[in-house]
């Protein structure tokens, strides 16, 4: 390689002036040549094909920067923007709310539940006869005190109401399995509360008795007996 080397630098030395100069030209050009060929043309196609898939992307953003700027500034002139928020956040009060009245009702049997429990009780007591169920009107626990129609309204709108479902069994039989009754539904999983047992003797040792409980709902709705 160095023979070769120096055979050609003594061949360009034996040319004229002239002659070397063109050599030199021909060398230089070969160089650009081959430069352009395997050094510039790949890179500039590579960043042309990149700086093409840039384009639409560019443009993508230039669009979400704007349609930014058109929902920030929609936002800062809503005129509804602090009804929305007072919206929200009795939204949020309301839901705890409901959490916290779900929790306080655990254990409490459902109005449609209660009618078929104490029947079913009842019915296992054979000594004991079932004579009427009767739901009663379901009503308001707290009932509002009277107030203009603006209030009653505004009033409906705003509160959760706790309802009041009442129910009355009637039955007769002697006094102890009477007695026996109660006890069984005073030890049931479920809660109620009692309002009135009423007990009449009618021919001893029967007797008739009339027991008044109620449970309470977020719903309006009748028992179903």
């Amino acid at each position: 390689m160095h023979d070769l080397a120096l055979k050609y630098k003594e061949k360009y030395e034996d040319l004229n002036y002239r002659e070397q100069i063109l050599v030199l030209f021909v060398v230089l050009v070969l160089l650009g040549l081959l430069w352009f060929l395997f050094i510039y043309e790949p890179i500039f196609l590579k960043t042309k094909s990149v700086s093409s898939n840039l384009v639409p992307l560019e443009a993508d953003i230039v669009k979400l920067v704007a349609k930014k700027r058109q929902l920030k500034i929609k936002r800062d002139t809503d005129p509804h923007l602090d009804i929305k928020q007072r919206i929200l956040l009795v939204t949020d009060q309301l839901e705890k709310l409901n959490n916290e009245l779900e929790s306080k009702f655990h254990g409490l049997i459902t109005p449609k539940k209660m009618a078929r429990v104490l029947e079913s009780v009842l019915r296992q007591q054979s000594a004991l006869k079932l004579l009427s169920v009767k739901s009663l009107q379901s009503e308001p626990l707290l009932k509002s005190t009277e107030n203009s129609d603006e209030d009653v309204s505004a009033d409906k709108r705003n509160k959760v109401k706790v309802y009041r479902h009442g129910l009355q069994i009637e039955f007769e039989g002697n006094y102890l399995s009477a007695l026996k009754y109660l006890k069984s539904l005073e030890s049931l999983p479920w809660q109620f509360y009692w309002d009135e047992v009423v007990l009449e003797v009618t021919n001893y040792p029967k007797a008739r008795i009339i027991i008044t409980v109620h449970t309470l709902s977020l719903r309006d709705s009748w028992i179903g007996v």
